[in-house]
C-alpha cells in the first residue's frame, strides 16, 4: 500500500512516499479506504518538530481522512462496511490508501457532500465550534454601528 512516511523531523523533504504494510483493525477499529485526507497547520508544526509528535520517525503521517469503511475490527457492527465516513487518528496513518482509525472517532458524511469538503472543514469546523462553545460571548460588547440608510436615486 502506498503512504506519506515521516522519515525525521524538518521540511517538507521528510515526507516520503513509501509502500507500507496495509492496515488491520483492531478491536473498535474500522479500515478506510481513503479518498481525502485533511492537511492542517498543526500538521507543518508537528512535521518541523515545533509540536509534540505522536510517534518516533519514521511512521505514516497525517490526522484526518475520508472514504469508505472497507473493514470493521471485532465490536464494531459490520453495517458500516461501504460507509461513507470521515475519521480523525492520533496524527498518524492518514496518509495512506488504507487508514484504521476508531470507530468511535468516526462520523458519516451526509450524501450530497463530497469526502474533500468534508475533510476540508472537519477539523477546522470542530475547532471553531469548541473556541465559540468556550467564549463567555455574554461578555462581549456587540457593536452598535449600523450602515447609513442609502437615498433612492431621484429621476
Amino acid at each position: 500500500m502506498r503512504a506519506i512516511v515521516m522519515t525525521s523531523v524538518g521540511g517538507p523533504e521528510v515526507l516520503v512516499e513509501r509502500d507500507v504494510p496495509a492496515p488491520q483493525p483492531g478491536v473498535g477499529e474500522v479500515v478506510i479506504r481513503a479518498e481525502a485526507i485533511g492537511v492542517h497547520f498543526a500538521e507543518t508544526q508537528l512535521r518541523s518538530g515545533t509540536f509534540p509528535s505522536p510517534a518516533v520517525p519514521p511512521f505514516v503521517f497525517g490526522g484526518e481522512a475520508a472514504g469508505t469503511v472497507v473493514e470493521v475490527g471485532a465490536g464494531v457492527d459490520g453495517g458500516m462496511i461501504g460507509a461513507r465516513v470521515i475519521a480523525t487518528t492520533d496524527g498518524t496513518g492518514a496518509y495512506a490508501e488504507r487508514v484504521v482509525a476508531a470507530a468511535a472517532a468516526t462520523v458519516r458524511v451526509p450524501d450530497g457532500l463530497s469526502l474533500p469538503d468534508a475533510v476540508a472543514v472537519a477539523v477546522p469546523g470542530a475547532v471553531a465550534l469548541t473556541l465559540l462553545r468556550a467564549a463567555d460571548l455574554r461578555a462581549v460588547k456587540w457593536c452598535s454601528w449600523k450602515p447609513p440608510r442609502r437615498e433612492s436615486a431621484r429621476t
